[in-house]
């Protein structure tokens, strides 16, 4: 964790160089954590269909819990019908909630506060959910950018607004996780950062330092919520948006 420039913790650094003739193939810290977060849902998968180890009992409680969870907001907002896109949205909670957990770790690094990779992630989500609504219902899917009933004489100006709209979707919702992840490790490092000098000026502001400790440990307690909180709006926006590309208005 850095202590003096709140920014550098996010910069990207080489873990290992590989660059061949056509492509720098290197393994950066983002990659690294990325993988490693990849792993870990992989492995918490596994436990919890381990009826017979303890530990991945429990382990399966937790994981039962968010399966009914994400199943019925895929229910509540796409609909009963329409449960093949639980694997996804699952898929997509547990990646997020566990790449912001392991940005939470001291000396970690947070992929998710990058653009780089919430952007990517969008915009890829927004392309996939557009080739499925054209599969789906061909040129009539440009439906979508013109609310039913618009008079004429509008038309132009409401399919420009709602163009924009569609387009603004693929950025907003990669900008949102990046800024909140972003904006609440910024603030935990600044205030980690000042409750350290204070403790080093000398015995009684060591002892003062209590209250800045006792802030930083609820701060970290709100970084966790956070964490959970994106992850679990992502899946709310994305369910929205599926259901906005397979049902016309």
């Amino acid at each position: 964790m850095c202590f003096y420039n709140p920014l550098e913790q996010f910069s990207i650094n080489d873990y290992l160089l590989i660059n061949t003739p056509f492509y720098n193939i290197s393994i950066t810290n983002s990659g690294f954590y990325i993988i490693i977060s990849a792993i870990l849902m992989y492995g918490i998968l596994i436990i919890s269909i381990k009826k017979n180890n303890i530990i991945g009992d429990r382990i399966s409680i937790l994981t039962e819990s968010i399966y009914k969870s994400i199943l019925a907001l895929v229910r509540a907002n796409i609909g009963k019908e329409n449960e093949i896109y639980l694997s996804l949205i699952l898929t997509l909670f547990y990646f997020i909630l566990i790449i912001n957990f392991v940005g939470l770790v001291p000396y970690g690094f947070s992929p998710t506060a990058h653009f780089a990779l919430t952007l990517s992630l969008s915009i890829m989500l927004i392309i996939g959910l557009t080739i499925i609504g054209f599969e789906k219902y061909k040129l009539s899917y440009f439906s979508v950018l013109l609310p039913s009933g618009t008079p004429l004489g509008l038309v132009p100006l409401l399919v420009a607004i709602e163009l924009l709209s569609y387009i603004a979707r693929a950025f907003s919702l990669g900008i949102r996780l990046g800024a909140n992840i972003k904006k609440s490790h910024i603030l935990l490092n600044v205030i980690s950062s000042l409750t350290l000098q204070i403790i080093s000026i000398n015995i009684i502001f060591a002892i003062l330092s209590i209250i800045p400790i006792v802030f930083l440990v609820l701060l970290m307690g709100l970084e966790i919520a956070v964490a959970i909180l994106q992850a679990y709006v992502w899946c709310v926006l994305t369910s929205i948006y599926i259901k906005d590309s397979i049902v016309l208005h």
